[in-house]
């Protein structure tokens, strides 16, 4: 097999060749595309982009910080070991701050962006790697709203007077609906907007 000729494989050759194999950056549809992406899902392809290096950066640093290991949780002071999904800039949660924000993050999504809901599949990695810069813009701002609903929710769990209610403890609520339930409220929602 010839190199370069299944999409996705480049090396050496002619540089002629390459350069007119080679596909503009799918972002920012102005630079030449160098670095390749594959998302898998399920073992399925998902995802297969192509971006020039200077909008393949975030996503880089993203995946590199993920392998940093250790570091404290920007929410309770917890181990931590990977960022946040969704948010641009790097920020490190525990698995228990971690499980709030995407819950909190989806009730966002639920309410303002029921499309986006169903695209994602109820993944919040998705927002990471759609590689479409209005959904990673629109989740950049949703995921900051989540994190400070959780700086919020943090505080105040960790604040002993705030669980408080008549000198008794009030316990927090139970755990909310699981994310099928969410992605089948927004499945309504949708096909109720679109009846509209």
């Amino acid at each position: 097999m010839r190199l370069g000729s299944k999409p996705g494989i480049t090396g050496a050759g002619s540089g002629r060749w390459l350069t007119a194999r080679m596909s503009l950056c799918l972002k920012c549809k102005v630079n030449k595309a160098t670095v390749h992406f594959v998302r898998e899902v399920d073992g399925k392809e998902k995802v297969n982009v192509q971006l020039c290096e200077d909008c393949a950066r975030p996503v880089m640093i993203r995946q590199e910080a993920s392998w940093q290991g250790s570091k404290k949780c920007a929410f309770c002071g917890g181990a931590a070991f990977s960022p946040l999904p969704a948010v641009r800039n790097v920020t490190y949660a525990c698995c228990g701050c971690r499980a709030d924000y995407a819950r909190i993050f989806f009730e966002l999504c639920t309410e303002q962006r029921p499309d986006l809901v169903l695209r994602s599949k109820g993944d919040i990695f998705f927002f990471d790697m759609c590689f479409d810069l209005e959904v990673e813009q629109w989740a950049d701002v949703a995921g900051h709203q989540a994190m400070e609903q959780l700086r919020l929710r943090t505080e105040d769990a960790c604040d002993p007077k705030a669980n408080r209610v008549d000198g008794r403890i009030d316990l927090p609520a139970p755990t909310p609906p699981d994310m099928r339930v969410r992605v089948r409220r927004a499945r309504r929602l949708a096909r109720n907007a679109a009846q509209l």
